[in-house]
């Protein structure tokens, strides 16, 4: 038996335990944080996505039976609390299983917008979207899942004006899922026309595609395309490189499409964060799932990289740290020493915050050690959160802690120097007006200029156009008004950006 002091003795040194690991989870105590480094704790250029799903009204529409108005009205909400938190770009799923969340001229208009397949919408859900980004200067990138057509054959009811009723011989069943058959060179050309439509009618920022390509094949339900393999496969020794080749194809052919009638608009992919596992191939990352993004899926992504074909990935990394087949630690390594000259952002499973058989997730450092892990690596540039819904949710106060802490400050959205080498001139011709309470600055545009960036910074501190605690503003208008007591307390720059994020040298508002 214990003595009385030696029991409060052992109390007392629980709670003290218990106090560390809380005040270590959380406060700079955590082994990924580094005060002394301002660029690493807030850089100045990050990606930070959302995913917005538009299936089965996974985030947006977020129930059924929501009018016009009312779906309209929650898009808006939407967009403005990402902005708030501190959310630079929207990732917007506009096709789910070949319909569209647009107005298309050959797409059926989504169920999940009036109920019905193929009926009209009262409003364009995408023309929404990117106007309502666009006002709070966050880019919009359209996700499409180019290859689904029928999530659930035996439980979905199918619009005769859909794409599997017009064109059968186009698709393969596969584990009561219905798929465009991916080595059909007709398929390949509509999927083409799909996403050009969408291109060439919507002033988007980016086009995705998510992980689906092949459907997720399993060992024992063979995808039954034997007759597409005799017929197309000559050259291929085996049918998984003539998969894969099929893919490779399609892939091509989006980019040089993109590329030739708008060039900024970026491309990107966001795969199974496993490209294959190391016990399969030596380049591989040491990770131990059945599937994998090379030999399930058939999508290379490596090679679409060095080809040049996309401009970014992002992995989903949707597993957390120390878990014993996928180590998030483990991949995020693996991606970051891939040196493929691409953008790299890391997708996060926020929605298993809290909701996951992984117990990892129900500690509320697990997402904030992963973002201080990411960004210790300098040739990752950001994160995109899984889903929507549960990033407004704030389950475990994340998004509290996203923007109080790693979102404190503004940031540029990273350059892609590839697509555009242009080099903006700074702000001129700065003109200053005063009124009895405001200073007012205008400056001329340079031309190619798309945007803003105000700096604020101490009357005591040298200007550094880096340092992303400086950053203040991001904006279209080419004038800015202050209190003429701030100038007593600070002083202000301007530099101008293009489209894809290239900056000018920044024009010093204050001497």
């Amino acid at each position: 038996m214990y003595s009385l002091n030696t029991y409060k003795y052992l109390i007392l040194l629980n709670i003290c335990f218990v106090a560390f690991l809380f005040y270590s989870c959380e406060n700079n105590l955590s082994i990924y944080n580094n005060k002394n480094n301002s660029k690493y704790l807030y850089p100045k250029r990050e990606f930070r996505g959302v995913w917005i799903s538009t299936l089965d009204y996974k985030d947006f529409p977020p129930r059924k039976n929501m009018n016009s108005q009312e779906q309209q009205q929650e898009l808006k909400r939407m967009i403005a609390e990402y902005y708030k938190n501190g959310i630079n770009a929207i990732v917007f799923q506009v096709r789910s299983m070949a319909d569209a969340f647009y107005v298309s001229e050959f797409v059926p208009t989504s169920r999940y917008l009036s109920g019905k397949e193929g009926q009209k919408s009262e409003y364009d859900p995408l023309a929404l979207a990117i106007y309502e980004a666009h006002k709070y200067n966050m880019e919009l990138h359209a996700w499409f899942n180019p290859y689904r057509a029928v999530l659930h054959t035996k439980k979905t009811k199918i619009d005769s004006t859909h794409i599997t009723f017009q064109k059968p011989e186009w698709f393969i069943e596969y584990r009561e899922s219905k798929h465009f058959n991916p080595a059909l060179p007709e398929v390949r050309a509509y999927l083409i026309k799909v996403v050009m439509e969408v291109v060439k009618k919507y002033d988007i920022d980016g086009v995705q595609f998510d992980d689906y390509f092949y459907p997720y094949i399993v060992p024992e339900v063979p995808f039954p395309d034997e007759k597409e393999f005799a017929q197309y496969g000559k050259g291929f020794s085996n049918i998984h490189d003539w998969r894969r080749h099929n893919i490779d194809v399609f892939i091509q052919a989006i980019s040089d499409s993109i590329r030739l009638v708008k060039p900024w608009v970026k491309f990107g992919i966001s795969p199974l964060g496993i490209w294959r596992n190391k016990s399969l191939d030596a380049n591989g990352s040491n990770t131990f799932l059945e599937h994998t993004s090379y030999d399930n899926l058939y999508a290379d992504i490596l090679k679409w990289a060095k080809q040049g074909w996309i401009d970014y990935i992002a992995p989903q990394l949707y597993w957390s740290i120390n878990h014993p087949k996928a180590d998030y630690k483990v991949l995020l390594d693996w991606w970051a020493k891939q040196n493929l000259g691409i953008h790299i952002y890391i997708g996060h499973g926020f929605y298993k915050i809290d909701n996951d058989t992984d117990k990892n997730w129900n500690y509320p450092s697990e997402l904030p050690n992963q973002i201080r892990l990411l960004r210790k690596e300098s040739t990752l540039l950001g994160s995109i959160f899984f889903r929507g819904k549960f990033f407004l949710q704030n389950p475990c106060g994340i998004t509290d802690t996203l923007r109080n802490k790693f979102y404190l400050y503004k940031a540029l959205l990273p350059a892609m120097p590839w697509k555009s080498p242009q080099v903006l001139v700074s702000p001129f011709n700065l003109q200053i007006k005063d009124t009895e309470t405001h200073r007012s600055f205008e400056w001329d545009v340079p031309q190619g200029t798309h945007y803003f960036v105000i700096y604020r910074y101490n009357k005591n501190t040298s200007f550094d156009q880096e340092n992303s605690e400086f950053l203040w503003r991001i904006q279209k208008e080419n004038k800015l008004t202050i209190k003429l007591i701030d100038t007593m307390q600070y002083k202000f720059a301007v530099s101008a950006c293009d489209r894809l994020h290239n900056e000018s040298k920044a024009l010093l508002l204050s001497k």
